[in-house]
């Protein structure tokens, strides 16, 4: 429910852009080859494909790069 969640709470900042500048779809399952994908939100335009997978969960995230990985902090504890 918390990714459910997650992706409603970008309905209104998504709400706001033109209609007729930009397509936005929900949910797509695609196929490659005998493989099967998702992905949460598609957002389309004339100069750009952004593809959305939404999270919805509490604490100070830490991005690092040189490690290609994220750390999440909540409650002294890392993730």
């Amino acid at each position: 429910m918390a990714g459910y969640h997650g992706e409603k709470s970008l309905d209104f900042h998504l709400g706001v852009l033109p209609d007729t500048n930009y397509l936005i779809f929900h949910n797509i399952r695609l196929q490659l080859g005998k493989y099967f994908f998702q992905i949460d939100i598609l957002l389309l335009n004339a100069a750009f494909a952004l593809a959305l997978e939404v999270k919805n969960r509490t604490g100070e995230y830490h991005f690092q790069k040189y490690l290609n990985q994220t750390i999440l902090k909540y409650n002294g504890k890392e993730e």
